[in-house]
């Protein structure tokens, strides 16, 4: 990994993070996936719409599994954001 300067964030190369992508798969897909959540959910609130408050809880569920997954516990198909939550701050 490169290092940016003190005080700054460390940086991955292209290649690097291609390499880590592909080794935490699943981290990944549910990381975009939430990510489109959150937009949806950031749309259809600023609107005025309902449906945003489901696209924020599914955003948060993916996001706690994906926590999850990195520290190598395999999160159930629950939904419940509590549980997972707990499991997660518990972590972190």
């Amino acid at each position: 990994m490169r290092t940016a300067a003190a005080g700054t964030a460390s940086l991955m190369t292209p290649a690097q993070v291609h390499v880590w992508a592909s080794a935490h798969r699943r981290v990944t897909i549910l990381s975009f996936i939430a990510a489109n959540d959150y937009i949806g959910a950031r749309c259809a609130l600023l609107n005025g719409l309902f449906a945003g408050f489901v696209f924020a809880e599914q955003a948060v569920e993916k996001y706690l599994k994906a926590i999850l997954i990195l520290a190598g516990q395999n999160p159930k198909k629950e939904h419940p954001l509590q549980p997972l939550l707990t499991r997660a701050s518990a972590i972190v």
